[in-house]
């Protein structure tokens, strides 16, 4: 019974102790959000690995629409107008991979410094200070994570459109320029 009664005073004692202490309850909430950044980090990493393997899966298609052209015996003039054409269009996919790269990278970069200071905020409530924009500073690192969330599905549909249009058109590539005796379609 005194166990009981002395474990019941030591767990009021804590429940005191943090509702009286601001760093241990912004300290709590600091790290729930830096678990979900780290999630949210995973993702972002992931997904730029994804896109950079699907822009060198496209260099490479697009390096092949240029292999052996001097070996190859001359088409007629409306099927290499129609080859030109697709390689023009595959070529706009690698801008657009490109464009999905440089956007990737922009914000990467600037969520590692908001990373950084996530991890320099919960370094100073573990210490017991509470900066005085506690509040907006929880705000906007949940907005950062929210607006990850929000360019993660963006790029994702943006990847998946460029993947797909472009095998699309590789495909039409490979068909017209393996045709023996080929007809503009």
């Amino acid at each position: 019974m005194k166990s009981q009664s002395l474990f019941v005073i030591v767990l009021l004692a804590s429940f005191a102790f943090m509702a009286c202490n601001p760093a241990a309850e912004s300290l709590e909430a600091t790290k729930a959000i830096q678990t979900d950044w780290a999630g949210a980090t995973t993702q972002v990493g992931e997904f730029a690995t994804k896109a950079a393997n699907e822009y060198a899966n496209w260099e490479a298609m697009y390096k092949g629409m240029y292999v052996n052209e001097d070996a190859q015996e001359p088409m007629p003039e409306a099927l290499q107008a129609k080859l030109d054409s697709l390689k023009s269009v595959c070529k706009g996919h690698g801008e657009s991979y490109q464009s999905l790269q440089n956007d990737v990278t922009a914000f990467t970069e600037k969520w590692g410094t908001n990373g950084k200071k996530l991890n320099s905020l919960v370094a100073t409530l573990e210490k017991g200070n509470v900066p005085s924009d506690i509040d907006q500073l929880v705000t906007g690192f949940e907005a950062n994570i929210k607006d990850g969330a929000t360019q993660l599905g963006m790029w994702e549909e943006k990847l998946t459109a460029t993947k797909e249009a472009c095998f699309e058109t590789c495909q039409t590539y490979a068909r017209l320029a393996d045709t023996p005796n080929p007809a503009i379609k």
